[in-house]
């Protein structure tokens, strides 16, 4: 049995890097929050809204505050993190945040 995710290898080593850099915490931190147990990797641009599979579009989330957020486009400042964006991070690099 593969030990990879159906999503690919990329994909794995993505969320590897993703949760290392968040320090394996949920990011988001909805009531019901279990932080650290059960962690997934969430687009913050959802994909079908047209976020990208990028660093800069994607924070660890525990399954249960992903399953809240859903497809929900995060437009309040509280829910977005600065260390998830690097100064030479454009908007653009997370799908388009539009103006």
């Amino acid at each position: 049995m593969s030990t990879s995710s159906s999503h690919g290898v990329k994909w794995d080593a993505l969320c590897i890097q993703v949760k290392a850099r968040d320090k394996g915490v949920c990011q988001y931190n909805y009531g019901g929050c279990t932080y650290d147990k059960d962690l997934t990797v969430d687009h913050i641009l959802a994909r079908i809204n047209g976020g990208q599979d990028v660093e800069t579009n994607l924070v660890t989330a525990c399954r249960s505050c992903n399953s809240k957020k859903g497809s929900k486009v995060l437009t309040r400042a509280a829910w977005t993190n600065k260390r998830w964006f690097t100064k030479k991070d454009k908007i653009e690099d997370i799908g388009g945040f539009g103006e």
